[in-house]
């Protein structure tokens, strides 16, 4: 089984002097998840990829950056015999790098770090994609949006 994350970035809108933007960040990334990584008792597994976004961010102000899901669903690419299945996007999951706590994703924009104002703000975020035996195999796609914005 494979995720496919597809990072789009969305700055915030610029006002006077305000200088906010995200300088770079991870576009893709994949997940796979080996049969090694389920437990036959329950069926279910969890793949987690450290760092596997990494951004880059500029503000002259306190900022937050968020990230949201484009949809309520991944889109599914089965292998071939497989069924399709809609599989919700909640059940990957982000937290940055070094916090404990992973946070669902959704459709709604959720914040996943701030801070103070600065040049070259340095993040890198933590996936956590669950699936149980039940998964058809396949790809799972969904593109996140990231957006950073001045406080």
């Amino acid at each position: 089984m494979l995720l496919t994350a597809i990072a789009a970035v969305a700055a915030a809108t610029l006002a006077q002097a305000q200088a906010v933007d995200i300088r770079s960040i991870t576009p893709v990334v994949n997940l796979s998840v080996p049969a090694s990584a389920f437990n036959l008792a329950t069926g279910d597994a969890s793949v987690t990829s450290a760092s596997a976004i990494s951004a880059t961010l500029r503000s002259n102000r306190n900022w937050n950056f968020t990230v949201r899901a484009g949809s309520t669903t991944f889109m599914h690419t089965p292998v071939p015999g497989a069924p399709a299945t809609s599989k919700p996007v909640s059940e990957l999951l982000i937290r940055q790098n070094g916090t404990s706590s992973f946070l669902p994703l959704s459709t709604s924009s959720v914040v996943i770090a701030s801070g103070p104002n600065g040049n070259n703000i340095d993040r890198e975020f933590d996936l956590r994609f669950d699936t149980t035996l039940d998964d058809s195999p396949g790809q799972y796609s969904v593109t996140l949006v990231f957006t950073l914005l001045t406080l």
